[in-house]
């Protein structure tokens, strides 16, 4: 009733002669009361009905699934343990890094010829509640550098750079960098890949949604970052993954996203054939159960093997409305993916946080190898893909 006079204040005065009277009650006395209590009831009757018409057209008109929009914060029962998973490898190593947020610790595991974990790496910069992670690593000097990129509380894009000996640990940790402070969705997914150029050297590209509902992001290039150009539309909030299929010029960049109705797309970018361009406009997915379009997305790539006469392997991973991890594949660039529900055990989250990595391993005569990363039983439990059989591999942040 912002704006509106005060109710008014009756002074009932006493009306001589003495008359009409019930009870000793003057008749005018009860009537004026009656014309009160009816006219605050009629306020207060207005005032409630007014305040859940409110609410009842906030709610129908909230849009959770867009960036700005007010939603309802989750309480801290219902939100996953772990809100998002990074996973990074320096080509041809065997050294791998696991990233995983739980609340706004950042932790890491790492993998030198046995798992490693860190616990809280405590950047001078904290990434925010259910900030998305994603990393990259390769080497220089014998030792392992690693970027791990995610969003503080001010929504800005930060980047946290580590040295380790060897595949690590010990580890060193510079101060977090802001790479941008502003134009960044609320709800954005991050994906990054890293590649080296003859002439350019160590070359980063993150993407992330941006404002305007595009992938945007930034780009390391000739030792200094810049903003990248925004490439193509996305559903508000789509979950983001990338990778790249070699260490060094020439290279493919495969990303892929929802589109804005909610449909699994790819968009790459061929060095030899620079700009972004789609190889067909939607990503054909057969045999699925309920997976939810914004469950985030882990992506293992395998390089062609002219030794095995193979051609590139792509593989998504997501995790369904049941819980169970669902590995979607295909073979070099088709756009019809097949799943598989039996490989992977269920886990603690319905579309829940999950990354993978993929390699041929040349001690195995380029046996493909795929390690995937998501929460079970309140842990990172790795499984490991060697050929085409799968085993449970170690639980990582004990």
């Amino acid at each position: 009733m912002t704006g509106q006079p005060p109710l008014p204040i009756y002074q009932l005065q006493e009306d001589h002669p003495k008359r009409n009277k019930i009870c000793g009650i003057s008749v005018w006395l009860l009537i004026v009361l009656v014309l009160l209590l009816a006219t605050v009831g009629g306020v207060v009757g207005g005032l409630l009905g007014t305040r859940a018409h409110s609410s009842n057209s906030s709610k129908e008109g909230a849009s959770p699934n867009t960036p700005n929009s007010n939603t309802t914060t989750p309480s801290a029962n219902e939100r996953p343990k772990f809100a998002s998973i990074a996973t990074a490898k320096a080509y041809n190593e065997t050294y791998l890094q696991v990233f995983y947020l739980e609340s706004t610790s950042l932790k890491a595991s790492l993998f030198d010829g046995s798992w490693n974990d860190l616990g809280d790496l405590g950047p001078s910069i904290d990434p925010r509640l259910e900030s998305p992670l994603a990393a990259v690593s390769w080497v220089l000097s014998g030792n392992i550098q690693i970027r791990v990129y995610y969003f503080d509380n001010k929504n800005r894009e930060i980047e946290l750079a580590g040295s380790c000996t060897g595949g690590g640990p010990p580890c060193t940790w510079t101060s977090a960098t802001m790479l941008q402070a502003s134009g960044i969705s609320n709800n954005s997914s991050l994906a990054v890949v890293q590649w080296e150029d003859a002439v350019t050297g160590i070359e980063v590209r993150t993407m992330w949604e941006n404002t305007e509902g595009k992938l945007s992001g930034s780009v390391f290039t000739r030792g200094s970052w810049s903003p990248d150009t925004p490439f193509v539309d996305v559903l508000p909030g789509t979950p983001i993954t990338a990778n790249v299929d070699s260490p060094s010029t020439p290279f493919t960049i495969r990303v892929w996203y929802r589109n804005p109705k909610s449909e699994l797309n790819k968009i790459q970018y061929d060095s030899r054939n620079p700009g972004w361009k789609s190889p067909a406009p939607v990503i054909t997915v057969q045999n699925t159960t309920t997976i939810s379009p914004y469950a985030p997305i882990g992506a293992s790539i395998i390089p062609a093997n002219t030794s095995t006469n193979s051609s590139i392997s792509s593989s998504l991973y997501l995790i369904q409305d049941d819980k169970r991890p669902v590995v979607v594949y295909s073979r070099g660039n088709a756009t019809r993916y097949t799943t598989n529900t039996d490989s992977l055990e269920a886990g603690d989250d319905s579309g829940g946080a999950i990354a993978a990595l993929g390699w041929t391993d040349p001690a195995d005569g380029g046996l493909r190898s795929v390690r995937v990363f998501y929460s079970k039983s309140g842990k990172i439990q790795e499984m490991v893909q060697k050929g085409d059989a799968w085993s449970v591999g170690a639980i990582l942040g004990e």
